[in-house]
């Protein structure tokens, strides 16, 4: 696994932008992310008076290639699900387009509505188990698809 420290703002603004900012210094020094392996970040802030404390490591893997992001993906090319007593599994595969890059997914569910709880999954992930369901309720949920401009 290897390592990228890299220093941002002040104010961070999510993982992504932790990940999008380690990268950048990454160019900056010279240095090239390659396709396919995994690399560990942590980022400090840093202002005139110094650099602070780092956050712990945050591992992430780049893509084997460079994927169209240009395009809505396709649905996922299976969906399953399987009730239990107070849960249900979900268990899908990704779409059959392999060309168009996921991000991730996510799973809204809730009584009557799907968006009264929200979850989200790493793009590796192929189920999730929507646990304490309440019984005799009509539950509804979805699925989506996470693309870079929805992270």
């Amino acid at each position: 696994m290897k390592r990228l420290h890299a220093a941002t703002s002040p104010i961070l603004h999510g993982i992504t932008r932790k990940m999008r900012t380690a990268m950048k210094t990454a160019s900056r020094e010279g240095e090239s992310l390659e396709p396919g392996t995994e690399y560990s970040f942590r980022v400090s802030a840093v202002t005139i008076n110094g650099t602070g404390p780092a956050t712990e490591w945050f591992p992430t893997e780049t893509f084997e290639s460079d994927l169209d992001e240009s395009r809505v993906p396709d649905q996922p090319s299976s969906l399953h699900v399987r009730p239990l007593v107070n849960s249900i599994v979900v268990s899908w595969t990704p779409p059959e387009n392999q060309d168009i890059v996921v991000r991730g997914y996510t799973i809204s569910y809730g009584i009557g509505s799907p968006h009264a709880q929200t979850i989200k999954v790493d793009y590796k992930q192929r189920y999730y188990t929507i646990e304490n369901l309440s019984k005799n309720s009509l539950h509804l949920w979805c699925m989506f698809i996470v693309l870079q401009s929805s992270v």
